[in-house]
């Protein structure tokens, strides 16, 4: 630290704290230098700076900034990736940086929501796959695979996002560590980012055994049941899994060979970005984030909504939305009930669960029906309730007749 002092006609900027470091009192016209904070994505081998302008204010990050703390440039700091991803941001003005961070976290919130359904919905349909017999053939199995592949990602994806989130909450406090993070833990950080990469490309996998079987089944026109389980279980497993170790192995030579400034990069590409939610693409295209902030709001809500509501839309359409499946949770619904009312028949009486009886009416006389033409819809009415061992009866069809002299005048053959 420097220790000077500044005389009376000295123009000087006040001491001050812009959340990250406290800057000392600066001489006007001159440049006050730090080490970049030891925070995430912070390299803190790098250095930050602030202005101090001749009127004795700290300079804002544009001439018309009035904001009298002034802005403290912190983006030497951040690796290469990061640098050009914030100019992109910040090309016309912070106020539409600022709407596009502010679309950033709304897009993070509707993630997590839709995960948050996925997952509810993807585990309510594997317990409903697991739990009936009926319900066991091989396109329920794949489908099966599927759910437990996109849950697993699902699930991964939560923990991140709500830990990413933890971090933000608490990195401001004096007392935060950032020790229990997972992106503080190296080890543990590249684990999660690896299993996320295989379920993802497992369950890229069994959407294509999906496809798989169901050309099977459109070329052969029929359910076959000689379809090989254990070779769809090979691609939608196995085949991840080698993927992924190639991946991984490729991955890390390169991070071994490379320079510190690129692996920071890389890192920062992996987390800073899905914090922000802009690394998925729709439809091959980069995400517009120097464009203006509607573009860039209409592509990150549709891209992340797809992406997080997937597994909700898949598990309705394989599962819970089929007839199949609701006929059978009715069926296991209606046998539940009937051994209840057995079991328990004064609790069902006073739920109101006694099953109802169906009465048989006859029909009613209608005006515009001739009276004999009434009366030959209750002869057949009652010749289909006869018993087979009773001889069947004539009835004597008279005009003027009503239905009670019908029924007097009924006689065996």
């Amino acid at each position: 630290m420097h220790i000077f002092v500044i005389a009376d006609d000295q123009v000087y900027c006040n001491s001050t704290y812009d959340g990250y470091l406290c800057w000392p009192t600066t001489l006007g016209g001159h440049m006050s230098v730090q080490s970049c904070p030891d925070v995430r994505f912070s390299d803190a081998t790098h250095y930050a700076y602030r202005l101090c302008g001749l009127d004795g204010k700290w300079a804002g990050r544009h001439s018309n900034d009035t904001n009298p703390n002034g802005w403290t440039n912190y983006t030497p700091c951040f690796p290469p990736v990061v640098q050009s991803l914030l100019y992109k941001v910040y090309d016309e003005d912070e106020t539409h940086a600022k709407n596009k961070f502010e679309i950033a976290d709304i897009t993070r919130t509707i993630e997590i929501i839709g995960f948050t359904l996925s997952f509810i919905s993807l585990t309510i349909s594997l317990i409903i796959l697991n739990n009936y017999k009926s319900l066991n053939n091989i396109r329920t199995r794949i489908h099966k695979n599927l759910f437990s592949s996109m849950n697993a990602q699902v699930i991964l994806r939560l923990i991140i996002y709500i830990d990413q989130a933890i971090m933000r909450r608490d990195e401001g406090k004096a007392s935060y560590t950032g020790v229990s993070a997972i992106e503080k833990m190296t080890y543990l950080c590249v684990a999660t980012y690896v299993l996320l990469e295989y379920f993802i490309t497992v369950m890229f996998m069994w959407m294509l055994c999906e496809g798989f079987y169901l050309n099977t089944i459109v070329k052969n026109n029929v359910l076959r049941a000689s379809s090989s389980y254990k070779f769809f279980c090979l691609i939608g497993w196995l085949m991840p899994l080698m993927i992924t170790a190639a991946w991984s192995a490729v991955a890390g030579v390169h991070y071994a060979h490379a320079n510190s400034n690129l692996v920071k990069a890389v890192k920062a590409a992996m987390v800073l970005l899905p914090l922000l939610g802009i690394t998925n693409i729709l439809s091959m295209f980069e995400g517009p984030v120097a464009g203006p902030p509607w573009q860039f709001a209409a592509w990150s809500y549709t891209s992340h909504s797809l992406r997080s509501f997937q597994g909700a839309v898949l598990a309705w359409l394989y599962c819970l939305g089929t007839a199949e499946i609701q006929a059978v949770l009715k069926r296991s619904y209606a046998t539940r009930m009937a051994i209840f009312r057995h079991r328990h028949p004064r609790l069902a009486r006073c739920l109101g669960l006694q099953r109802k009886r169906k009465i048989q009416r006859f029909p009613r006389h209608h005006p515009g029906l001739s009276t004999s033409r009434h009366l030959a819809r209750l002869e057949t009415i009652e010749l289909t309730h006869v018993q087979p061992s009773q001889p069947q009866t004539t009835v004597t069809n008279e005009p003027e007749n009503t239905v009670t002299e019908l029924n007097e005048t009924t006689t065996v053959e």
